[in-house]
């Protein structure tokens, strides 16, 4: 089970090449695409939209940095929560200079893309909705089972999609990581 709340993911994965026109694809807002931009780019002026002669570095002006997930890992009570949602937020720091204004608010979908469920264990139905680059809703709606020693289990995660060009640039990372419960009323 992945548990818990804060994640780095400042450092270049050794099967990524980062290189200029894949950043320039993700400053312009296509980090959701596939297919690398051709058109050139210069680092400083298009990328990080800067004319001050301050240094820019290809990733370490851009990279995400740590990330905090809330609520952390918990337990809910299945008849409370039933027809319900919980509210995710993911929540940046330490991040390059350009990161937030270049990366994370030019690419909306991309990053709304990057929210998964995954399942250890249960029969409620869980889903996930009005997913943002930060937020996410995760909805739940409880099946009774009878059974009282059948708890769900999830993990949440939002982690980078393979292939896109922020896969392509930053490689597979985990952006956000959490766990949670649902128990109770035919569910524990």
């Amino acid at each position: 089970m992945i548990r818990g709340v804060v994640v780095a993911w400042g450092s270049t994965p050794p099967e990524v090449s980062p290189s200029l026109a894949l950043l320039g694809g993700i400053v312009a807002g296509n980090g959701h695409t596939t297919s690398k931009p051709t058109s050139q780019v210069s680092l400083r002026g298009d990328s990080a939209n800067s004319s001050s002669a301050t240094n820019v570095s290809l990733f370490a002006s851009f990279k995400g940095g740590n990330t905090s997930l809330t609520p952390e890992d918990d337990s809910y009570d299945a008849e409370s929560m039933d027809g319900t949602y919980l509210s995710y937020s993911c929540s940046h720091s330490s991040t390059g200079t350009y990161f937030v204004s270049r990366v994370l608010d030019t690419n909306n979908t991309a990053f709304a893309n990057m929210w998964n469920l995954y399942k250890h264990a249960g029969d409620d139905n869980i889903s996930l909705s009005n997913q943002t680059k930060t937020t996410t809703r995760v909805n739940i709606n409880v099946v009774e089972s009878g059974d009282d020693n059948d708890a769900d289990d999830w993990d949440i995660n939002q982690n980078t999609v393979n292939g896109t060009l922020l896969y392509q640039f930053y490689g597979n990372q985990l952006i956000a990581s959490g766990n949670f419960i649902i128990e109770g009323g035919g569910d524990v």
